[in-house]
């Protein structure tokens, strides 16, 4: 738990309790210098056990934070770097609206990385809806999944079995998250599905308002569709993105490598896959 108050030169203070080991500290922030250099001051409520901690956050490369144990003294580094995990199970502090106020309340949900995206589903269970079909808007957003795909009313947690997140990580592949139960933070206890979208043979749907040609090509590829498109990509057989120009509903595929690709083409009804051939 943590609340804010003012000194009385209007400078702000946060008062952090542990309900487990019933403490208060007082966290005041001396400095920050470049953004990186942070001088802080941690005491007790009544000034007392006073810590001035001075550190440097370039110390911390590739973390999106840096730990400091209240009770031992001292920085922890427990963060796995940036580019090694994609989304995350934690609490978070955040503004929830009841009634007509809006106060910060501690939550447990998921927070996703920088440089991984999220696309909401609401509407439809798990086994009803893939990557293929979906509409929904992908977010950078770091609580897209969040946590309002669990409900309480002062008892069990309920699941929201309509929601499904497709997850684009940080390497480009796509995963379908769902959740199927929620015992609650205190016991951290969460049971969830995972399924690869992955763009594979599987996952190529047959669409009749599409059509792309010439395959096998190697110069240039047609893109003929009933819709709006509304971007264009491919991947390669490793899974990689390559990014393409749509100009005149036709992709340059001439410095691409001899071999498959998959393209995938978005518009308003959804994502349409493709296997091609660059001769």
């Amino acid at each position: 738990y943590n609340m804010t108050t003012k000194n009385v030169d209007g400078s702000s203070v946060f008062i952090l309790y542990n309900k487990n080991a019933n403490w208060y500290k007082k966290v005041f922030i001396k400095q920050l210098g470049y953004d990186s250099m942070w001088n802080v001051i941690i005491s007790n409520v009544d000034n007392t056990d006073s810590t001035n901690l001075i550190f440097s956050k370039t110390t911390y490369p590739n973390r999106l934070f840096v730990y400091y144990d209240v009770v031992n003294k001292q920085l922890v580094d427990r963060e796995p770097t940036n580019a090694s995990w994609d989304v995350v199970w934690t609490r978070y502090t955040d503004l929830i609206t009841q009634g007509s106020t809006t106060l910060p309340y501690p939550l447990t949900g998921i927070l996703s990385n920088k440089g991984v995206t999220v696309a909401k589903n609401k509407g439809a269970k798990c086994d009803k809806v893939w990557l293929t079909k979906t509409t929904a808007t992908y977010s950078a957003n770091t609580d897209a999944i969040g946590q309002d795909w669990k409900y309480s009313n002062m008892g069990p947690f309920f699941i929201v079995d309509t929601f499904v997140y497709f997850v684009k990580a940080k390497d480009g592949s796509d995963y379908k998250l769902s959740f199927n139960s929620f015992v609650g933070s205190s016991a951290g206890k969460t049971v969830f599905s995972v399924k690869s979208e992955s763009l594979s043979t599987s996952a190529i749907k047959e669409n009749n308002t599409i059509s792309i040609y010439p395959n096998p090509s190697n110069t240039t590829v047609n893109i003929s569709s009933v819709e709006k498109i509304e971007a264009v990509s491919l991947t390669d057989v490793k899974g990689a993105i390559i990014t393409v120009e749509l100009s005149n509903n036709s992709i340059d595929i001439s410095n691409l490598a001899s071999g498959i690709y998959v393209i995938q083409v978005r518009t308003a009804e959804g994502s349409f896959f493709q296997k091609i051939i660059k001769e």
